[in-house]
């Protein structure tokens, strides 16, 4: 970012105050104690000055006189004493200065500064991923107002970013009065311990009442005096933003996130006109790779066959696991076919079962699973034909061994990955890997046959941790079937967050589904709306792009009218939409019942469609209530066997999103 002359200066000022600050009670001794030396050297009445008695003169910053001068023969001495007797007091009253700037001016100036701010950001913990936001925040807006909240100081930060960083321990800190909360648009709770985001969003709920040692009528009344005099005296109150804080609250692992997005009626987590967003970094970010890098984007779908996809996952890490579950919960491609993910490294059976202890629609084995249906037919119908969500492999060796050794080997163009997520916690790991599957593949004549689609073929991408080497960039590696890419995983997840479309498009969905129609019921019931149904319908907008690329329109126009919010589709696009219309209709069924099955439905029903159950039927004999605490499938999920107002929904969703990309 260019900085103007003026930010120039004050980037000047603020360093040299720093540099004072730090180095200048050092310099002040270094000075004492030289002035010291020379007053040792003075004679005076015929004797050299005593250690204590040279201290003494030097800490009084006894002024070279005439008298003294005429007994100081030396000039070299003479000329150091007229030094040392105005360097000592500037650098200590300087470091006095310095320190007491910026320990309680400067931050006094910070607070009253985003005092100021209406609609602005805050973000607590100034940490990779709050750094990450600040620039994704600053590239989308110039005038954006970026307020960080953060415990450790670091003279860095202030003066080459342009926000404001103010250093409190969130924690501990009245986040409304010091970051002017109570006037802001959205707040980042990024602190690495998902407890203590789980207890600053608990303060934030339960705001604190000013502190009236009075009653409620004598308060209302001071209030209210308050109020007439402002106005009477000219000062304007402060307006409150329209819209409801969006709170982005971080979490570290998939199981706070699922208890968080719990969909059992419970009411657990209240949010109390919070607009809450539950934000696993790696979740997030994994949802702009398939958002940005998308395997529809390297290779046609196939719309006819058993499998519609093929892509591969590398890694056994929380970004692989991430990308699997991302892919198992949007990854619908095709009516007919299933997406093929192939998920290979060294640990990746143990890792899978690991989630499937979250997730049981990752099960692969139909005859492992009890008590499916009490009609055995309509399981395993339902079962081969959408369950589990993607056809996954499990390679459990290194990418370039199973390649090389052909265990991974495609026997046409389509049957080859489209694109290669490489997910390891080493960067330096992603991209050695990524360079040896390339080798790999170049060496299988297959492979190395594969014609690109559109200009830049297929893909493997290094999804780094935290560093982006540049290696990938190499233009003699373009030459290759598959090019690498570096993605950082900050990055992403921060330009995710921040260039969010998708809570527009899904309010949308959301009103189809409750036949809404006035603007303010729909921001309304979109505020009430637990965690775990907004994602739903996030996760509905984020799959328009998928139906939107199944129907032949151009990927850049794609991602500029979806992601971006830029242009609309032309009347041949719209057209190629209703040519596929009954297929989308299809592919949105299936998207709905993946999501449902990977997001805990485990937990069994719906607690107020339990009661009803338990209220209306006679009692469950074992093998139905084992079901109902598993995976429940039955004739509703058929489609055949789906109520007429379920089948309109699906059918008004696929109009709206046409709607949806026709707005200019």
């Amino acid at each position: 970012m260019k900085q103007s002359r003026k930010g120039f200066l004050w980037i000047k000022i603020g360093k040299s105050i720093d540099w004072v600050e730090r180095y200048g009670l050092p310099v002040v001794f270094l000075l004492v104690a030289v002035a010291t030396i020379l007053w040792m050297q003075v004679k005076i009445q015929s004797s050299c000055l005593s250690f204590p008695e040279a201290l003494y003169a030097a800490l009084q910053f006894i002024a070279v006189n005439k008298v003294v001068d005429e007994t100081i023969s030396d000039p070299c001495i003479r000329f150091w004493l007229h030094i040392t007797q105005f360097t000592i007091p500037l650098f200590a009253s300087g470091a006095i200065f310095a320190g007491l700037f910026n320990e309680r001016i400067h931050p006094f100036l910070k607070r009253k500064t985003v005092n100021k701010y209406r609609g602005h950001h805050v973000i607590v913990s100034y940490g990779a991923f709050g750094k990450a936001l600040a620039e994704a925040i600053s590239d989308v807006s110039k005038k954006a107002q970026i307020a960080a909240v953060d415990k450790q100081y670091t003279a860095e930060h202030d003066k080459e970013s342009p926000l404001k960083i103010l250093y409190y321990d969130a924690l501990r800190a009245n986040l409304f009065k010091e970051a002017n909360l109570e006037f802001a648009s959205r707040l980042y709770l990024m602190l690495p311990d998902e407890r203590a985001n789980l207890s600053l969003l608990e303060k934030i709920k339960n705001k604190p009442e000013p502190n009236f040692p009075i009653t409620d009528h004598i308060r209302s009344q001071f209030l209210a005096m308050k109020n007439w005099l402002m106005n009477w005296i000219g000062i304007k109150r402060k307006n409150k933003p329209d819209t409801n804080l969006k709170v982005y609250l971080r979490t570290q692992s998939f199981a706070m996130q699922n208890l968080l997005m719990d969909w059992v009626g419970i009411n657990a987590f209240k949010q109390e006109g919070l607009d809450i967003h539950v934000s696993n970094p790696y979740a997030v970010a994994a949802r702009g790779i398939l958002n940005r890098y998308s395997p529809d984007l390297y290779v046609s779908t196939d719309k006819s066959g058993p499998i519609s996809q093929v892509v591969m996952v590398v890694g056994t890490s929380e970004m692989a696991k991430a990308m699997v579950l991302r892919f198992a919960r949007i990854g619908t491609y095709s009516r007919k076919g299933k997406l093929r993910l192939i998920w290979v490294s060294e640990g990746v059976t143990d890792t899978l079962n690991e989630l499937k202890t979250l997730y049981p629609a990752l099960d692969t084995d139909y005859d492992d699973l009890k008590y499916w249906s009490l009609d055995p037919e309509v399981s395993k119908e339902y079962f081969e034909s959408v369950l589990p969500p993607i056809s996954l492999v499990l390679v459990d060796q290194s990418a370039e061994q199973a390649i090389r050794n052909g265990v991974i080997a495609g026997s046409d163009d389509a049957s080859w990955p489209s694109a290669i997520y490489v997910c390891h916690d080493s960067d330096i790991r992603n991209l050695a890997e990524s360079r040896d599957i390339q080798a790999a593949l170049c060496s299988k004549p297959q492979a190395s046959r594969i014609e690109a689609y559109g200009d830049n073929g297929r893909l493997i991408l290094a999804i780094q941790n935290k560093s982006v080497l540049g290696i990938a960039k190499n233009k003699a590696l373009a030459a290759f079937p598959y090019r690498i890419e570096e993605q950082c995983i900050d990055k992403l997840f921060a330009k995710t967050v921040v260039k969010d479309r998708a809570d527009d498009l899904a309010k949308g969905y959301n009103a189809v589904y409750s036949n809404l129609q006035d603007e303010a019921a729909i921001n309304d019931a979109w505020i009430k709306m637990p965690v775990y149904w907004k994602e739903s319908n996030r996760d509905l907008a984020d799959h328009l792009a998928i139906k939107a690329r199944y129907a032949g329109i151009n990927a850049d126009t794609v991602s500029n009218v979806v992601f971006d919010g830029v242009g609309s589709i032309s009347e041949e696009d719209e057209r190629q939409m209703k040519v596929a219309f009954d297929d989308l209709v299809v592919m949105e069924m299936r998207r709905y019942r993946a999501f449902m099955f990977m997001n805990y439905f485990l937990h069994g029903a719906h607690a107020s469609e339990y009661l009803k159950r338990v209220e209306t039927i006679p009692a469950l004999n074992k093998p139905e209530k084992e079901l109902d605490q598993c995976l429940r499938v039955n004739n509703t999920l058929l489609k055949e066997e789906l109520p007429e107002d379920e089948r309109n929904k699906d059918y008004n969703i696929v109009k709206i999103s046409i709607e949806v990309m026709k707005k200019r």
